[in-house]
């Protein structure tokens, strides 16, 4: 199955994060106003969720529309597609559900609920 989402990003990037999974890395609470995204980007807070498969950021985008595609149990086919970048593939391990944001939702603690949500995409979910 593929969903597709589309995204309009303000804060140079897009976040992908499995909620509460996220909270694992907290102590099951993320106060509000704390910037989680310093955290990730400035201990090895940043390495775990990519290795637990928490939460996948895309860094450092032009601010704008994205589109966002989730593979859940396929392999992406690229066929008649122009692809003009392409990286390893990310797995992301939802327990909870699933939320696509912009990445200001992780500056600012309060704001992390904001996003699109997809509950019924559980467990291995592959991204490109």
């Amino acid at each position: 199955m593929v969903k597709t989402i589309d995204v309009d990003v303000d804060f140079n990037g897009i976040i992908i994060f499995d909620y509460p999974g996220i909270l694992s890395l907290f102590d099951g609470k993320i106060n509000d106003g704390e910037n989680i995204l310093q955290q990730f980007t400035t201990t090895d807070k940043g390495d775990l969720v990519l290795d637990k498969g928490i939460a996948l950021p895309i860094m450092g985008i032009d601010d704008g529309g994205y589109t966002v595609r989730l593979f859940l149990n396929e392999i992406p086919n690229n066929d008649n597609r122009n692809v003009v970048f392409s990286d390893k593939y990310f797995f992301l391990n939802v327990t909870g559900s699933l939320y696509i944001a912009d990445m200001a939702v992780f500056w600012d603690g309060k704001n992390i609920l904001v996003g699109i949500i997809l509950t019924f995409l559980k467990g291995y979910i592959g991204f490109v």
